[in-house]
């Protein structure tokens, strides 16, 4: 009399684990990545955000205002966000009725980023 077995051979459990083990391991590296990118974009955004604020603060002034307090360059504005300091920097320069303002800001990125810069560009115009 012979016995019929129904169990798995070793080889399909093998095949199982390798499988299995391929997926886990893309699905690490994914996790990864965007936490790695959820890091990044936390000294990036306020960046942007403190750039945005001043060229719109800048926008809002008449020229004469804008020319009475930014000219031909503010001095370096310092602040810390998310344990990060950052220096931000305007310089303009100034043609007829319009000013080319360029606002910089430097900071050194969370451990493997090294020292980031960002530099947004705008025109300001007076009639």
């Amino acid at each position: 009399m012979k016995h019929k077995f129904n169990g798995f051979s070793l080889a399909e459990i093998l095949i199982t684990i390798a499988i299995f083990s391929i997926i886990v391991v893309s699905i690490s590296i994914f996790f990864t990545r965007g936490f790695l990118s959820i890091r990044k974009n936390k000294s990036l955004l306020p960046a942007i955000n403190m750039i945005n604020e001043q060229i719109e603060k800048m926008r809002k002034m008449t020229y004469s205002e804008f020319k009475t307090n930014y000219y031909p360059t503010s001095g370096t504005i310092s602040f810390s966000r998310n344990q990060i300091q950052y220096k931000l920097k305007i310089n303009s320069v100034y043609m007829d009725n319009i000013a080319d303002v360029t606002v910089n800001i430097d900071w050194e990125g969370v451990k493997e980023e090294g020292k980031r810069s960002l530099t947004m560009e705008t025109y300001i115009y007076s009639p």
